[in-house]
């Protein structure tokens, strides 16, 4: 893409809802059995987390993808939501439960739940109001004493000299079925977060160079649902958007939100993560 034709970041709530429709929502249901391919692996402090919640729990996953983490405790009552339908469906023929649903419009009601996660969502929101609004949707789902755990990307994806994998996957060969993107070119100095500034695009397993960025999906068309895409084998360039996040960030976000308890942040391989419970 030329960098004449690349968006800029929204400036307001509804701009910003139609910008991620296209450079969010459009594209995981465009790239759902790709993407559903390469994410079979529950990270293992998420694991933990789930194992540690009270038996016969009722615990939500806001932004479930393909569902895996439905059946990792199976002592709980596991209920998925995703915006993407393309997901969804995975996610019911696996025989999980799940809502297609918006992070910004939940369809529960308030107190329903006694735990829940939301993994790599909030970071596709392209406002500062936005964010907050979703960390306000979650708080209300939960019952008092109800606990919440979110993860967003990271900004620093090095961490006492430490790389995640993210970055170490550029040291070693191609993955059947990853991401890998092939010649995008990553520009612009770091960012503020601030709407109206013109997004670059990421250059992929490299240090972020500014926090609000468009990184790119790559995917051969036999292995997605499009009956319009070019021809069998061919490549197809998707870019999907994130703001990431900076150390404290999150946890300043979450003081923010009435009603809520920030209980622990970390970091974790790449991902801000934060521990809260509802008062």
């Amino acid at each position: 893409m030329a960098s004449s034709d690349l968006p800029e970041l929204p400036v307001h709530n509804a701009d910003a809802s139609l910008f991620e429709n296209i450079y969010v929502n459009k594209v995981y249901d465009s790239i759902a059995d790709h993407f559903s391919y390469t994410r079979h692996s529950p990270w293992p402090r998420i694991v933990t987390w789930l194992n540690n919640v009270d038996e016969f729990a009722l615990v939500a996953d806001i932004g479930c993808g393909n569902g895996k983490y439905s059946n990792v405790n199976h002592s709980l009552h596991m209920i998925g939501c995703d915006r993407s339908v393309s997901l969804c469906d995975i996610c019911v023929e696996r025989s999980f439960e799940v809502v297609c649903a918006d992070i910004m419009d939940l369809p529960y009601r308030n107190g329903l739940f006694d735990a829940l996660l939301c993994i790599a969502v909030i970071h596709h929101l392209s406002t500062k109001e936005r964010r907050l609004q979703a960390l306000e949707n979650l708080s209300k789902m939960l019952r008092p004493g109800g606990i919440g755990l979110v993860y967003v990307w990271a900004m620093e994806q090095k961490r006492n000299n430490v790389a995640s994998k993210y970055l170490k996957k550029a040291e070693c060969c191609e993955e059947i079925g990853s991401a890998t993107i092939e010649g995008a070119d990553g520009a612009g100095a770091e960012g503020e977060g601030t709407g109206g500034r013109q997004l670059q695009v990421h250059t992929n397993r490299t240090e972020f160079k500014q926090q609000d960025l468009l990184v790119p999906w790559h995917v051969r068309v036999d292995k997605t649902r499009s009956q319009s895409a070019p021809g069998a084998g061919e490549k197809v360039y998707y870019e999907r958007y994130y703001h990431l996040f900076v150390e404290g960030e999150l946890k300043d976000l979450a003081q923010h939100v009435a009603g809520i308890e920030p209980i622990d942040t970390y970091y974790d391989n790449g991902n801000w993560c934060l521990q809260f419970r509802k008062l």
